[in-house]
């Protein structure tokens, strides 16, 4: 059992030009001695690059405190430059839900980098533990600011990584469709309702990709599953899926595809209008 912490300076590119590299090199100095001072006895340290230094150690010399004290104290020395700490211990492998895969301690390091990332950390805490809850953050962020190259990356290694549920794959099916890719889109849409088949946003995702696909039979049978009370969530949620559905079921009446829902039809029709 082991615990893996990433110290990350979060402000290094505007220190870096505000102050220049002899500067920013005594903070990365203080900052390796403070941490080596503190882990030297327990674990292993390593700069994992110009901003970022990691250590790992067994499980049973983790202490939160000393984590969160030298973030504070490190943060009274150099305000500016904002240091945060990641970490995954053996502690976080069983804060997942019912429905996630169990997180692999073996890519504990990894997971201590992803929760001191950008997208990653929690903006209101110096220090981040890894679950799939900052998975999600992670993802959510990059599709607010259409970051969808580096947010698709991240999406596939946390994949990579085994870090999978619901609704991160159905977040990679936003950022897929986001970035054009609607067949990729569609794979996650499907993937994430074979582990969460009642979610109706799932289906609603999935049944626009495919009638964007022209997949206009499969589009006609994942709306059909909806039920009443899910098309009207739906419709308070926002019009654009619904009105694809409409649109949908008109198209296959004048092309008399035989599973056309004429009840459904006016009811979700009714509601776009």
């Amino acid at each position: 059992k082991v615990f893996s912490v990433v110290y990350r300076f979060v402000n290094h590119q505007e220190y870096l030009k505000k102050y220049g590299s002899a500067a920013m090199n005594v903070a990365l100095t203080q900052i390796y001695r403070d941490i080596l001072a503190l882990v030297r006895p327990v674990g292993k340290i390593a700069s994992l690059d110009s901003v970022t230094i990691g250590i790992v150690g067994l499980q049973q010399w983790y202490d939160e405190n000393v984590i969160k004290n030298l973030v504070h104290e490190f943060h009274s020395d150099f305000p500016e430059l904002s240091l945060v700490a990641g970490v995954f211990n053996n502690d976080d492998l069983e804060s997942s839900g019912k429905k996630d895969i169990k997180l692999n301690p073996v890519n504990s390091v990894e997971f201590a980098q992803l929760a001191a990332s950008q997208f990653g950390r929690d903006v209101e805490l110096g220090v981040t533990h890894f679950d799939h809850k900052v998975a999600v953050r992670l993802l959510k962020a990059q599709i607010d600011t259409q970051s969808y190259n580096s947010g698709q990356a991240d999406f596939e290694r946390l994949l990579e990584l085994g870090v999978i549920n619901s609704t991160l794959l159905n977040l990679g099916g936003v950022m897929y469709s986001g970035a054009g890719n609607k067949k990729k889109a569609a794979e996650q849409y499907e993937a994430a309702l074979a582990l969460s088949p009642e979610v109706s946003t799932y289906k609603t995702n999935l049944g626009i990709v495919l009638r964007f696909l022209g997949e206009k039979e499969r589009a006609l049978k994942i709306f059909n599953s909806l039920t009443k009370d899910q098309v009207d969530n739906a419709l308070k949620k926002g019009l654009s899926a619904m009105i694809g559905y409409a649109a949908l079921l008109a198209g296959v009446h004048k092309e008399g595809i035989s599973n056309f829902d004429v009840e459904k039809f006016k009811h979700v029709a009714l509601g776009v209008m």
